[in-house]
Order: C-alpha cells, then sequence, then structure tokens
C-alpha cells in the first residue's frame, strides 16, 4: 500500500492565532517527516480565511522560506477570503465562484506560491473540500496547469481516477465518514478505527491518503467535530451564534511553549505512522 501524508496549512476559528496555528504545527510536521524520513505535502493557504489578519500573507511567506528539508513538497489549499486579486472575495470556498474567478484564484495561487517556495506547485486541495463540479475543475486546471487534486471526499478509500486535464487522487475516506466530512486521520477517528480503515481499504486500493491541519499539532479538531456532528442539524444552526461567540473570546488562542506537550491527535499520527511501516506500507508523494 501507498500512503501520502499530506497536511493542511491554515488558521484555525478557535484560535485565529498564526503562531499556534500555523508556525509552530508546521515545524513539528517538518521534524516528523524528517525523523521519520517520510515525504509530507504541505497543502498551503495563502489566506487568513477572513479572519483579520493583515500580515498572514507575510507570515506564512517566512514560514515557507524557512523550510528547505527534502521531505517537504507543498500544494495550494484554495481559502478564498482577503487575496491580494481582483475578484468577488464574495467567500471564503472555491465553490461559490464562477469558472472565470476560479481560473484567476488558481492562478494566483500557483503563481504566488510558486514564487515563494522556489518550486514547481502542481497539486490542489480546496478549503473545506469544496471542489466545483469536476467537469468545471478540469477546464480550470487545463488553464492554470495544475495537475493533481485531492479533494473529493465522495470517492471511496483514495481510488485515483483521471480526466482530460487532472488526476484526481481523494483523501481516504468512505461513506460511513464522508457526509460528516471526515476522513482518514488522527484528528478524527481513534486509533482503533484508523485501523479498521485500512484493513478494510487494502482489499479496495492500492493508495490512501492522510490529511492532518498543522492547528491539530497543538489542538483538537477531532473532539469539536465529534460534538458537533453529534447534535441534529436544527440544534447545530440554532448554536452557532453561540459557537462563533465562544470563537471569538479565544481569539488569541494558548501559548505554546517549549514545554507544552503535542496533541493527541499528532501522539497518533506518529502512532499511526509506525503501524503503517511495520506493515510494509510505502510512503510516497504526489507525482505529477
Amino acid at each position: 500500500m501507498k500512503i501520502i501524508l499530506t497536511s493542511d496549512v491554515e488558521l484555525w476559528s478557535w484560535n485565529k492565532n498564526f503562531e499556534r496555528d500555523v508556525r509552530i504545527g508546521v515545524l513539528k510536521l517538518v521534524e516528523l517527516a524528517e525523523n521519520e524520513k517520510i515525504p509530507v505535502t504541505l497543502f498551503i493557504s495563502l489566506s487568513d480565511k477572513g479572519y483579520a489578519q493583515a500580515d498572514y500573507l507575510e507570515n506564512i511567506s517566512k514560514l515557507i522560506n524557512l523550510l528547505k528539508s527534502k521531505y517537504v513538497s507543498f500544494g495550494i489549499h484554495t481559502h478564498c477570503k482577503n487575496l491580494p486579486i481582483d475578484y468577488s472575495n464574495k467567500s471564503d470556498n472555491l465553490i461559490d465562484y464562477s469558472e472565470e474567478e476560479t481560473v484567476k484564484i488558481l492562478g494566483w495561487y500557483k503563481k504566488e506560491l510558486e514564487k515563494i517556495a522556489g518550486k514547481k506547485i502542481y497539486v490542489h486541495r480546496a478549503g473545506g473540500y469544496h471542489i466545483p463540479k469536476l467537469e468545471v475543475l478540469n477546464e480550470c486546471f487545463k488553464k492554470t496547469k495544475i495537475k493533481i487534486d485531492s479533494s473529493l471526499l465522495f470517492r471511496e478509500y483514495s481510488r485515483p481516477f483521471n480526466l482530460k486535464n487532472m488526476r484526481e487522487i481523494p483523501p481516504a475516506t468512505n461513506m460511513k465518514y464522508s457526509k460528516k466530512r471526515i476522513v482518514w486521520s488522527p484528528e478524527q477517528m481513534s486509533f482503533k478505527e484508523i485501523i479498521g480503515f485500512y484493513k478494510d481499504a487494502k482489499s479496495k486500493t492500492d493508495v490512501l491518503v492522510i490529511n492532518f491541519h498543522s492547528f491539530s499539532v497543538y489542538g483538537d479538531l477531532g473532539f469539536k467535530k465529534k460534538i458537533w456532528y453529534s447534535m441534529p442539524k436544527l440544534v447545530r444552526l440554532l448554536l452557532r451564534p453561540i459557537i462563533n461567540l465562544q470563537k471569538n473570546k479565544m481569539k488569541k488562542g494558548k501559548v505554546i511553549s517549549k514545554t507544552s506537550k503535542p496533541s493527541n491527535n499528532f501522539v497518533n499520527l506518529k502512532r499511526m505512522i509506525k503501524f503503517l511501516k511495520e506493515d510494509g506500507c510505502v510512503f510516497t508523494g504526489f507525482n505529477a
């Protein structure tokens, strides 16, 4: 089995803190990749996601410039709010834009990320997995020369497939999890669930994509997400204003120091990697 380790790099609505959500998390993930001698693809959001952080692009650019590890590759992670380009800027989700605007967003991301990273960029993942219809994305990739997408949730077990201008290698999920936007990852699954998913997938695919988040190195996305999705949809709708208020109160986030312990998410990621290696899996990247 081939394993592709990925992490989305972005601010988290519970913290909105670059140091905690992005910088320290990314450095820890790169350290993990180097210690394990496995590749990791970092999907980089160049947007502050509408969280009013005017220095976000400058800060993320400086961080990327520090990452010289041979184990690190970069991909586009399209959050769309507050980009310094001329477009409607009405939503953070790529799916909400016209084909013309999508080409503009993807083209800007590719050019900017290549300039910052000093590498060719050919792989993409949409924020929140919110991609337009594949036929539209296929045409947009043709115009922007992006080759691979890893966003489609409703394709079980990362089974790749090709369109004329692109290759889709989805995050690993299945029908049990995808409707709740849960992917194969220690962020959102117990270790027992991770192993069960893997054993089931072995007869269905030869590749699985792990997705993590930079903010999960010291945060707990899974705990909050499981509680949230255990509630009826109407209850979630009614609670949304209260949750947003609580998030705003936590805007600065907890300070992370050298003595701070990584989250259980990150501990289980390391455990997951060890298990997969021992089972004979080969860690690889996306191949254009």
